[in-house]
């Protein structure tokens, strides 16, 4: 169990590492993956966790040859802009709690 002590001590760790971690990071990116940085700025967005979301179709299946994976359906009425945005979303919740490597997915249009 963590103390209050613990925590700041962790927060202290981490305060330094980012704001020391660029002048490693860039380069080691631009070297493994082979890019050339131009410019970067940071972003300083906090990621929220509590996110509910109820799957259209969802199972998880296997296949003849033993292979398992989650199989992720959502209907749509009309194309909807951000929907690459919310399967990614159902992505990342799916494979976090699932701990399942493979997820085919799909998103159906069925109107105009």
């Amino acid at each position: 169990m963590y103390r209050k002590t613990d925590t700041s001590l962790a927060d202290g760790y981490d305060k330094i590492l980012k704001e020391n971690i660029t002048s490693l990071l860039l380069p080691l990116t631009e070297k493994y993956l082979n890019i050339k940085i131009i410019d970067s700025r940071e972003l300083k967005d906090k990621l929220q966790t509590t996110i509910e979301k109820e799957p259209d179709f969802i199972r998880i299946v296997r296949t003849d040859t033993d292979e398992e994976f989650i199989l992720h359906l959502e209907f749509q009425t009309q194309d909807e802009e951000g929907m690459i945005y919310r399967m990614q979303e159902y992505y990342g919740l799916l494979r976090r709690k699932h701990q399942l490597v493979r997820l085919v997915r799909c998103a159906s249009t069925s109107g105009n």
